[in-house]
């Protein structure tokens, strides 16, 4: 479920954030950097919909920009895809469009795999992605927080 805060913005006025953006500020403000695009655990059933028919897959981790899924399909890099997937605990499946970006071969250590690019994801999907990864992001840092120098005084 969302959660909204009211911010005071310098005594002019206020205004809402929702989780993610209030996340955001928060890094910002003491310099946790997120590099790249953070990626997250998520271990799920795929649908990838292709020129082929359909696979299925199992997802393995997941970022704003793409997904891991173990396949055994024979999909080409540059191949267009339709994936449908569910975030845990969500209601409603996300269905992007996405592009295979690399493909992992089976070995005897690890299953088949593909590495997808979403091209194409609705508002309300990517704002359910974002609160996802961000919930279940590890932020590291190069320094250790100190939390006295952010207290009231």
């Amino acid at each position: 479920m969302p959660v909204t805060v009211r911010v005071y913005n310098g005594g002019k006025s206020t205004v809402t954030l929702d989780r993610v953006s209030l996340i955001n500020a928060v890094n910002h403000f003491l310099r946790l950097a997120v590099r790249g695009l953070v990626r997250v655990s998520l271990e799920t059933d795929v649908k990838i919909a292709c020129g082929q028919g359909e696979l299925w897959g199992r997802s393995r981790n997941v970022s704003r920009g793409g997904i891991f899924v173990e396949s055994d399909g024979e999909l080409l890099p540059d191949s267009e895809v339709q994936l449908e997937f569910a975030l845990p605990e969500s209601p409603r499946s996300l269905a992007p469009t996405a592009k295979v970006v690399w493909r992992r071969p089976a070995t005897r250590n690890a299953m088949a795999g593909l590495g997808l690019q979403f091209l194409k994801l609705d508002r309300e999907a990517a704002r359910r992605l974002d609160e996802y990864v961000y919930e279940h992001a590890v932020i590291e840092t190069d320094d250790e927080f100190d939390a006295s120098k952010y207290a009231v005084r």
